[in-house]
């Protein structure tokens, strides 16, 4: 088996744990919706995608918690999936350095987040991760991410600028799926370890490692 479907195991309400194999590449929207009583889940490496939702209305899951976010994953990668936050009164989120996805809706209603650290594991940000985070004002995309889901960053009013470490035809190849307008928008800076002298905006760490543009 190589692929659970859309709402594989959705209203299985006495499903209390599951492995799914190192054979299975892809998770599909809602496969594991509403499983009520489902407990534990183990998610191997060789997973590649996540679909929306996939774990929406497990209430009795237990997840990997670190520093306000939490997790699902594996023994060797407990970080690999972040579901989403304890409170949504955080004002900064520093995702682990393992994570390969932010799930659907990670961040929604976040209002205060202002500062989110994005690892260069992460190659997808789910549909509504961060809707509504109102406070975010700039993100910092790492180029390891190819695709950023439905409405991923709808309602965040005040986000107007991107800071890509990567270059512009690289941008060009992420998958940005609709209702990012925001996104979209905002003024991308592409990073660059030296000053350019072409026409454009770029960025790279200064000194102290923050990001600095040119």
């Amino acid at each position: 088996m190589t692929s659970i479907g859309d709402s594989a195991f959705d209203g299985c309400s006495k499903l209390t744990s599951i492995t799914i194999p190192n054979s299975v590449t892809s998770i599909g929207s809602s496969a594991f919706c509403n499983c009520t009583s489902l407990t534990s889940v183990t998610i191997p490496n060789s997973v590649t995608t996540i679909g929306g939702s996939a774990f929406d209305g497990c209430s009795k899951l237990v997840y990997k918690v670190k520093e306000n976010l939490k997790y699902l994953g594996n023994s060797e990668n407990p970080y690999l999936y972040l579901v989403g936050v304890i409170s949504t009164s955080i004002t900064e989120a520093n995702i682990d350095n393992n994570c390969r996805f932010i799930g659907s809706c990670a961040f929604y209603g976040c209002s205060g987040l202002t500062s989110v650290t994005i690892p260069n594991s992460v190659t997808s940000i789910g549909g509504y991760a961060f809707r509504d985070c109102s406070g975010l004002t700039s993100i910092m995309v790492p180029y390891s991410v190819t695709s950023i889901g439905y409405g991923a960053f709808e309602g965040c009013t005040w986000l107007d600028k991107i800071y890509y470490k990567g270059s512009e035809s690289e941008w060009g190849t992420i998958s940005i799926d609709f209702y990012n307008e925001k996104l979209k928008n905002a003024t991308r800076y592409y990073y660059s370890a030296e000053k350019l002298t072409a026409s454009g905006n770029y960025w790279h760490y200064n000194e102290n490692g923050e990001i600095e543009e040119w």
